[in-house]
């Protein structure tokens, strides 16, 4: 892997532009800007004016109902509505489905920065282990 020098970065804690080196995925040096030469093959990112902050990541979120909103209409707009709206789908859902949906929501939450993802998924009558099984098996193997 390549480093990557992340160059005039603001931190977080504020104060003077930083260059932060990373090398085979770890933060191996954060140093004020222009005070150290990169290594020889790194890879320069100039990020001069913006703020580098932790990856996101997502604490709780149902990837088996991901992207449902278009066939689960929730008029209540309330809890008890998303529920029964997404009871009413369940003949309408397999596990290409659940694997589709699933994947889109991974891959979009991926290219927006996020590296941990924490679903949950419904076992109940109408569906019974398909979300669970698909929810294992989604996963986004690498980005572009």
């Amino acid at each position: 892997m390549t480093d990557l020098l992340l160059s005039g970065v603001t931190l977080p804690t504020g104060g003077a532009p930083a260059d932060v080196l990373i090398g085979d995925g770890v933060i191996r040096r954060i140093a004020d800007h222009g005070a150290a030469d990169p290594p020889p093959a790194a890879e320069v990112v100039d990020l001069a004016g913006h703020l580098l902050l932790p990856s996101a990541v997502e604490p709780h979120t149902h990837l088996d109902k991901a992207l449902l909103a278009g066939r689960a209409a929730n008029p209540a707009g309330d809890l008890a509505g998303a529920i029964a709206a997404n009871r009413a789908v369940y003949p309408t859902i397999d596990r290409r489905d659940i694997r589709d949906r699933a994947t889109a929501a991974l891959s979009t939450a991926v290219a927006r920065g996020f590296t941990l993802v924490r679903t949950h998924a419904n076992l109940e009558v109408g569906i019974g282990t398909e979300a669970v099984e698909r929810g294992v098996r989604a996963r986004v193997r690498q980005v572009a």
